[in-house]
C-alpha cells in the first residue's frame, strides 16, 4: 500500500520537490487535492485534525492551527517536521526536501 500525501497549498515548488525525491518510489502516489494521507505540509494537519488522524501524536504544522490541533488532542510541536508512526507531517513547504525525505526513510523501514 502507498503513502498518500494531502496537499492543501498550491505550491508548485513544494510539489516538483517531492515529485523529484520520491520519482522512483512505486509505493508512493502524491494527490493533488485530498484523499487518505500519512503525510502533510502546512496547513493540511488540521485537516487531518478534523479526521482524528492525529490524536495523541506529535505534529508540526503551521502556527495558525495550533490550537485547533491542541483541541483535537494533537501535540503541536512547533518543530519544521515530525514523524511518528506513519503521520509524516511538516510546518510549510518551506520544509519540503525534509519532508520527502522523512517519508523516503519511512518506507524504508
Amino acid at each position: 500500500m502507498g503513502i498518500r500525501l494531502l496537499l492543501v497549498d498550491d505550491d508548485h515548488g513544494f510539489r516538483e520537490t517531492l515529485r523529484c525525491l520520491l520519482a522512483q518510489r512505486d509505493e508512493v502516489v502524491i494527490l493533488g487535492e485530498a484523499g487518505n494521507d500519512e503525510g502533510a505540509p502546512g496547513l493540511a494537519p488540521a485537516i487531518l485534525a478534523n479526521g482524528g488522524v492525529v490524536k495523541g501524536k506529535r505534529v508540526a504544522a503551521d502556527i495558525s492551527v495550533a490550537a485547533l490541533l491542541r483541541r483535537k488532542e494533537a501535540q503541536f510541536t512547533a518543530q519544521p517536521l515530525e514523524v511518528e508512526d506513519k503521520l509524516v507531517t511538516a510546518a510549510g513547504s518551506r520544509f519540503a526536501e525534509h519532508f520527502g525525505n522523512a517519508i523516503l526513510k519511512a518506507l524504508d523501514r
